[in-house]
């Protein structure tokens, strides 16, 4: 592909990119510059006694800058004219112009116009490509991202549900590639029931739980009901049943109509979801064991008695001690077996893994540390990071947000607090103290230490009994309502 400098040879002119402007024109770009010129920009440093913008640079360089892409839109516009006037404004031609005009806006921030242009580019591949082109998702997740910075997540969720078309509507498309791009939409839904207006929230939640429902059935046709690729999906079905009695026990307006809208239509007790969770990874361990996967099968073992915790029965330790002996019988080293079994953690755990490497792995990136004095005793078991969902499900975990999106994390302004507590050997907390927190609102305190109180966590089990932990610390981030 020809880098922006190459779009001269797009024209007839000799190197029109660096025309200079006349005089009039450079003025009048300084103009626009300064009135539409970010007060970020040119904030000045009182203390440096020296013109700078919020992030140091001088304010002269600032002005540069923006002159400079200002001139580099004005020469692409004239460029683009020159070639509609040639080819006509459908011409494929006018594509890499327009693509180098988007970067341009973007390095300006000016998102709005930038989104402009990124609808103009999807025209052009619509007329040129056809309605249904697979070379239109790029574009589409230009757009995503455009749309991201304007804070406009419903245009978020109808480009998700666009790419999601066009992959089901193309034969050629893989299914795998449809699952992913079916959970996408579901994730962003769930992302929806914290950044959208309350009343709209239980729409999303409706609308991912019956995409998670599509997606199982799918994955059950492409790999087969006893396939090992099936696990994932299974076990993600059966945190849904959780996350449903998370909905339908908040007391606010979501937990009001989610009783009246999920519990009175469908019939069903908050008991009985978990219970289909339950069920669900009971038949993740029947697939293991089809397999002849014993490690598998024990991890999904465990599953199963962190949903007997949550369900409060008094099988869950049986099935722990069953699931730590088949890992050893399964040739892990015993150490290792022990070392993660000592492990609290916050239940339902988020994903299946079907190896204990793996489980490490991701806990350790989330955080989890152990601290040890000099006699090799434990001083501190810090479980890493927790984000909330909302603040209408502060002890549920915020689902994970679609790949595309991800990055939306760093623009939130998440309330964090770090929180110390001891865990009994029932797995809930005692004494939970606020070390630290970035907010001053007594009731986002009290709302935490709440929250805390309501989590389930697998205790740490150790020689064959489950033990209290003290001085266990957390990071617990919260949006604002």
């Amino acid at each position: 592909m020809r880098t922006r400098s190459d779009l001269t040879g797009l024209t007839g002119d000799a190197d029109p990119l660096r025309r200079p402007l006349s005089y009039r024109g450079r003025v009048l770009t300084l103009i626009v510059v300064l009135m539409c010129l970010p007060s970020t920009l040119i904030a000045a440093d009182a203390g440096s006694g020296a013109d700078a913008t919020a992030d140091g640079t001088s304010l002269e360089s600032a002005l540069q800058e923006s002159i400079r892409l200002q001139e580099q839109i004005a020469r692409i516009n004239e460029q683009l004219a020159d070639l509609e006037t040639r080819f006509g404004p459908y011409d494929p031609r006018l594509l890499e112009p327009l693509q180098a005009l988007t970067d341009t806006l973007l390095q300006l921030r000016d998102f709005d116009e930038a989104g402009s242009i990124l609808e103009r580019r999807l025209q052009l591949l619509r007329t040129s490509q056809g309605t249904r082109s697979l070379e239109q998702i790029p574009v589409i997740g230009e757009l995503i991202a455009n749309d991201l910075e304007r804070r406009d997540w419903e245009s978020v969720a109808d480009r998700f549900e666009f790419i999601h078309l066009l992959n089901e509507q193309n034969a050629g498309v893989p299914p795998d590639v449809v699952l992913a791009s079916r959970q996408d939409l579901a994730l962003w839904n769930f992302a929806q029931v914290y950044l959208e207006p309350p009343l709209q929230r239980l729409r999303h939640f409706q609308d991912a739980r019956e995409l998670l429902r599509d997606n199982v059935e799918a994955a059950e046709e492409l790999y087969g009901e006893n396939s090992l690729e099936l696990l994932p999906w299974l076990y993600q079905r059966a945190v849904l049943q959780y996350q449903v009695v998370a909905v339908v026990v908040a007391d606010d307006e979501l937990g009001v109509s989610a009783r009246d809208d999920i519990l009175l239509v469908e019939g069903r007790s908050s008991e009985s979801y978990l219970r289909q969770g339950l069920n669900l990874v009971k038949r993740m361990q029947e697939i293991a064991r089809h397999n002849g996967d014993r490690e598998a099968e024990a991890m999904a073992m465990i599953l199963d008695a962190d949903f007997q915790r949550l369900l409060d029965l008094g099988t869950a330790a049986r099935r722990y001690r069953e699931a730590r002996d088949m890992l050893v019988e399964a040739g892990l080293p015993e150490n290792e077996v022990e070392d993660f079994f000592r492990r609290p953690v916050i239940l339902p755990v988020p994903h299946f893994h079907s190896r204990l490497s793996a489980a490490v792995a991701y806990q350790d990136s989330n955080g989890f540390r152990v601290v040890t004095g000099d006699d090799g005793e434990v001083e501190l078991i810090d479980l890493g990071t927790f984000t909330a969902w909302s603040e209408s499900l502060p002890f549920a975990r915020r689902p994970d947000l679609p790949t595309a999106t991800d990055w939306l994390d760093e623009a939130l302004n998440y309330h964090e607090l770090e929180l110390e507590f001891s865990i009994n050997s029932r797995g809930y907390t005692r004494n939970p103290d606020i070390l630290d927190s970035s907010t001053d609102s007594a009731r986002v305190r009290r709302d935490t230490r709440n929250a805390l109180r309501d989590m389930q966590f697998r205790p740490s089990f150790e020689g064959d009994r489950w033990r209290r932990v003290d001085t266990v610390r957390l990071r617990y981030l919260v949006l604002p309502d």
